[in-house]
């Protein structure tokens, strides 16, 4: 891989784009300079003729139209991803005891948020696991870890990115499926909440996981 603003040999990306670490801090340190910022060319065109001389203000012209392309191009694969995810739940083999929305058992909760909360979470898994499932390849077959019933597939930077969006869909569901008030919000409003508790949801939903797939290890 090569940076898209320096034109360097890069292993790793960063930001979420593929750009080297010296690109990466003069962003997050010269960004907010944008302003005051002036080509030395006198035409905002140094990149196209030498990345690796550009000046300041063309390097980080660069890198903010690096990030907004993938700001797009996340965005459609966001939606991609959903309904992607929703289409493959029924042509997916679901797992025996599955939680699903469409099967739940009946409830004895006479509150109605616990009822909403419950089918709420059993959507957001159902999205992730089709999603998931779509997404396997031949190769994780042979990489798979089992434990009983439990399968486990080693995670790459790449499936990361994919399962991430994933669960950001799976939250979102969750939060639609369960909040009154959550649905009635803007898009972007839901965007910023989604954003903020995503890493919570994941702690707790990792937690009752585990507690449920290892009922006797603490240590897990």
């Amino acid at each position: 891989m090569e940076c898209l603003i320096c034109a360097d040999s890069i292993t790793h990306a960063r930001m979420g784009v593929n750009a080297c670490r010296a690109c990466a801090a003069f962003y997050k340190r010269t960004n907010t300079e944008f302003g005051k910022l002036k080509c030395k060319g006198g035409e905002d065109n140094c990149r196209e003729k030498n990345p690796k001389t550009t000046c300041r203000k063309c390097r980080l012209t660069r890198f903010r139209e690096v990030l907004e392309k993938a700001r797009e191009k996340s965005t459609d694969e966001d939606e991609k991803v959903s309904s992607q995810a929703l289409f493959t739940v029924n042509k997916t083999k679901m797992p025996p005891n599955f939680p699903a929305l469409y099967d739940c058992e009946p409830s004895t909760s006479r509150t109605p948020l616990l009822d909403r909360l419950r089918k709420g979470y059993s959507l957001m898994c159902l999205i992730r696991y089709s999603g998931e499932i779509a997404n396997r390849s031949k190769g994780d077959k042979q990489t798979e870890i089992r434990i009983g019933k439990l399968v486990l597939v080693r995670a790459s930077y790449s499936t990361i990115l994919h399962h991430t969006k994933l669960c950001r869909e799976g939250v979102k569901a969750f939060a639609n499926q369960a909040f009154d008030d959550f649905r009635e919000l803007d898009d972007e409003s839901k965007e910023f909440i989604i954003e903020t508790v995503r890493g919570c949801c994941g702690t707790l939903d990792g937690a009752y996981r585990a507690a449920h797939h290892f009922p006797n290890k603490d240590d897990v």
